[in-house]
């Protein structure tokens, strides 16, 4: 479910690119500390776009600390100082990392079921290490992992229904801890806009591996990918136009955002729907880039 939502590196300027990069470098910093020394490992692009999207929408400063280049990264120069939204993004990940393996402990292969079972009880520690140092959204995400759970066991439902519900995590998480009404509500629609992209694009990226081990796929009556790219340009857009909604507060947080909605959501859809990655499209042409990693 994770990694889809990040950025084209060729089209971020280099002050653009070193503040994402300080702050992926400062949320794995953060997410060792405040969960957990291994947790690290599943440090994602998802939740430092998580980042910029509150820094934005809540006016949220960034102070970023030099270091010396080191022989395994030369070129990194900075990472972003640990403040209460990294804290919070950081619990995020350690949050929906926790479901998310129980949820493979339910539907996955024997072997991998087994494995996550025996994984989950370092990550309820980390979750629970998160939870003291941050305020996190476990009931309301607990509750929307129960309701995608019946609905996978009916299997009754369509996508755009199963990802309507799926998108209620990135809507809660974006939102959570907002007390000002209108950026609330901001944060809500724009999490609820991107968390269908996300449904839907990962559900098609596991199409063939989900019918192969006779796992539920949303996509029972088949993958049409012409027609899923128009819907996930759709609400790539749609998301863009949100963005467009709230004020500005710093230009290269907004530079980045656009990024991964234009170029970045793109590339992924592309990567998922086709053996062919390198596709002339009605978004964008080909882009041969890879992110930063």
């Amino acid at each position: 479910m994770f990694g889809y939502i990040r950025p084209v590196v060729s089209e971020l300027k280099v002050k653009q690119l070193s503040l994402y990069r300080s702050v992926y470098c400062g949320l794995c910093k953060t997410q060792r500390r405040r969960t957990g020394l291994f947790s690290c490992l599943t440090l994602s692009y998802d939740f430092a776009f998580l980042y910029l999207f509150r820094a934005e929408l809540c006016a949220v400063d960034t102070v970023q600390k030099k270091r010396p280049p080191s022989l395994l990264h030369p070129e990194r120069e900075s990472y972003a100082v640990e403040n209460d939204l990294l804290q919070y993004c950081a619990g995020c990940a350690a949050l929906l990392n926790y479901y998310k393996l129980k949820d493979n402990a339910r539907d996955e292969s024997f072997f991998k079921a087994s494995l996550s079972k025996l994984l989950l009880p370092y990550f309820r520690y980390s979750l629970k290490k998160a939870e003291k140092c941050t305020n996190l959204p476990t009931k309301q995400i607990e509750g929307v992992m129960n309701d995608l759970f019946e609905m996978e066991n009916k299997g009754s439902y369509s996508p755009d229904e199963m990802a309507l519900c799926s998108s209620a995590l990135l809507s809660v998480i974006a939102s959570h801890g907002i007390e000002d009404e209108l950026r609330s509500f901001a944060a809500q629609r724009f999490g609820t806009t991107v968390g269908k992209w996300l449904y839907l694009l990962d559900a098609a990226d596991d199409y063939e591996e989900d019918l192969c081990h006779h796992r539920f796929t949303p996509f029972s009556e088949g993958l049409h990918k012409e027609e899923l790219k128009s819907a996930l340009d759709a609400l790539a857009n749609d998301a863009d136009l949100l963005l467009d909604k709230i004020p500005v507060y710093n230009e290269n947080y907004r530079e980045i955002l656009k990024n991964v909605l234009y170029y970045g959501m793109n590339d992924a859809a592309l990567s998922a729907l086709y053996t062919e990655k390198k596709k002339t499209n009605s978004r964008k042409s080909e882009r041969k880039d890879k992110t930063y990693e």
